[in-house]
């Protein structure tokens, strides 16, 4: 299954990660001894920068960094050399940018030096926003065993080989490796490589999907994915236009209307400042004059919105980043499908869970562990965030409710004692809720219980977590505020609390629906007493918008069950569902309430 498919590339991800210790001092020791060789075969550069990327996406963008790849246009793809090789020098760059880049950015730029009819010389760079290097330590950073600061090796890791096995891979290949860094600003690795073309090379466009005359407009707060966007669209002829925010989107899709050049596709974003991808969505989609434009969401790898969500939305396809050509041009053909008779995609809806029981934020710095914790909440029905160390966990906790955090005691920057403390502090000064707190460790020893209780933990989990020993404990703490839970959609009602500028408009709108629902009930009521279908399913489909927009996602999904039935044209066994549909109203009335008071407070 997926699941199972998931977990096994843990597994080996993992696996390989501590390989790479060995095969680096394999590799020095074979380039000491003059036994390192190289192959020569056909590959496709851009499939093999893709891979690269691949590798480092999900440590990228579980610290929240933005990933991408840019090959220049005029940078041929199908060529002769040791992939292999490449490879193992991309990953090493793109590793270390991960590993000391905190916020930002860390991109490969691949461009073109020379070209001739046999061979092309490439340059290859890694840009990050990272600590940079200071000026003292550049001079020893490609020797052996070295990093740039010995204290980096406690707190990032590494064996200090990367680079030295590096330069001497890109020498050996005839190329030149070396960097550019200022302190706190970040820096760029580059190397060369000269490289043989291959022979009856495949056109340098995508031969497997043409769509000419199509306009799309992408929205992205990121300048760098929209670059790389611009040139992946560009060679399926394409054109575009791009905006960095929600407002400039909908002035560029109305104006592009009134003109008569209406843009066919939009691809959002999903994380923006202020108006993020689905709540632009629904904007969208709120338009009559808009409705028609194709839309696809783009997130960070791991970051998954629910599937209805994202359909009710009005959202056509999916997309992770960093972003492949091939997987882009899929979710195209899944968007324009209905249009071009196209299908077929590879691009599908993950699935949302079966229940909504509360979110769980989990603070842990090792990525599989995360993983792991992350997949057994999901299978217990809960939504789970991660954050990598205790500063991240006590900001996490000061803006999202949480109902439960999962602490490792032993991380960066601010352990787990250390966190608990600092939350445990900031709810005896503003008077807010005690938020139960789980720690999580290794640590099996006589006392360490009696240790998590007087830092201020709730309960305490020893490591590995056996998914029994989880589920107990995490009802144990969650349960009685697990009907609320049920009753609303939080992510929802987030997007609603950050469309306006203060709580002024948040009340409003819940304000709007507590009025209007009564009346929607009453109308369901007479079309169901007057046997009136058609009357029926719009009732119901308006109540269900209208409650999906607020959060209500019981009442909502009551709501849809009625509108199903009235569609099929039965209304045998509604009155089951009309009970429901009210009692579901009332829950939602009182936890609508609660949300207004503690937008007050």
């Amino acid at each position: 299954t997926a699941d199972q498919r998931d977990c096994a590339e843990t597994i080996r991800s993992s696996a390989e990660a501590l390989l790479t210790i060995i095969n680096d001092i394999l590799d020095f020791s074979k380039i000491e001894a003059g036994k390192m060789t190289f192959e020569v075969t056909d590959f496709d550069l851009r499939s093999t920068i893709e891979a690269c990327v691949d590798l480092v996406a999900e440590s990228a963008q579980s610290k929240g960094i933005e990933l991408a790849a840019d090959l220049a246009p005029d940078v041929p793809s199908a060529l002769r050399g040791d992939s292999g090789r490449i490879r193992q020098v991309l990953t090493n760059l793109l590793s270390n940018a991960v590993k000391f880049t905190h916020d930002g950015e860390v991109v490969v730029d691949v461009t073109k030096l020379e070209e001739n009819d046999l061979q092309v010389a490439i340059r290859v760079s890694v840009r990050d926003t990272g600590i940079g290097i200071a000026p003292e330590n550049q001079s020893r950073l490609f020797e052996a065993f070295m990093q740039a600061d010995a204290s980096t090796t406690r707190r990032y890791g590494g064996t200090g080989l990367g680079l030295a096995i590096s330069r001497q891979l890109v020498e050996r290949m005839g190329g030149q490796i070396g960097f550019d860094s200022e302190p706190g600003k970040g820096s760029v690795f580059h190397f060369t490589a000269v490289l043989d073309k291959q022979e009856d090379a495949p056109p340098a466009t995508d031969p497997a999907f043409e769509i000419e005359g199509l306009r799309a407009l992408i929205v992205d707060d990121n300048e760098t994915n929209r670059r790389v966007l611009r040139y992946q669209l560009s060679r399926i002829s394409i054109a575009t236009e791009e905006v960095h925010g929600a407002e400039d989107a909908m002035t560029s899709l109305r104006g592009a209307h009134e003109a008569g050049r209406r843009f066919d596709l939009a691809i959002l974003d999903l994380q923006m400042p202020e108006i993020d991808g689905l709540a632009l969505a629904r904007m969208i989609k709120m338009d009559p004059a808009l409705a028609h434009t194709r839309l696809i969401l783009l997130t960070s790898l791991g970051m998954r919105e629910s599937g209805p969500r994202v359909q009710e939305a009005g959202l056509s396809a999916y997309l992770s980043k960093p972003i492949k050509q091939r997987a882009l041009y899929e979710a195209i053909r899944t968007a324009m499908g209905s249009e071009h008779g196209i299908q077929d995609s590879a691009v599908t809806f993950p699935s949302e869970p079966a229940k909504k029981r509360g979110r769980v934020l989990v603070a842990e710095d090792n990525a599989v562990n995360q993983k792991v914790a992350q997949r057994q909440l999901q299978k217990l029905g809960y939504f789970s965030d991660t954050v990598a160390n205790g500063l991240e966990a006590v900001e996490a906790v000061s803006s999202i409710p949480y109902q439960l955090v999962l602490m490792d005691c032993q991380m960066p920057e601010m352990d787990g004692f250390a966190a608990t403390a600092a939350i445990r502090k900031r709810e005896r000064e503003f008077g807010l809720p005690r938020i139960p707190i789980v720690a999580m460790t290794a640590n099996a020893l006589e006392g360490d219980r009696e240790r998590c209780i007087a830092a201020g933990m709730d309960d305490y989990l020893s490591k590995p977590v056996k998914p029994i020993e989880l589920a107990r404990t995490v009802e144990h703490w969650i349960l009685p505020d697990a009907a609320l839970e049920q009753i609303l959609d939080h992510d929802v009602l987030t997007t609603l609390r950050e469309m306006g500028d203060d709580t002024a408009f948040y009340v409003e709108v819940i304000d709007l629906f507590l009025g209007d629902a009564p009346g929607y009930l009453a109308a369901i009521r007479e079309a169901v007493a007057a046997a009136d279908h058609a009357a029926v399913r719009l009732a119901a489909h308006t109540l269900k918008s209208a409650a999906g927009n607020v959060g209500a996602d019981l009442l909502s999904r009551t709501s849809d069950e009625i509108e199903q039935l009235a569609r099929r044209g039965s209304l045998e066994g509604i009155e089951p569902l009309l009970l429901q549909l009210e009692q579901r109203f009332a829950d939602t009335r009182s936890a609508l309430e609660e949300e207004k008071k503690q937008a007050h407070s």
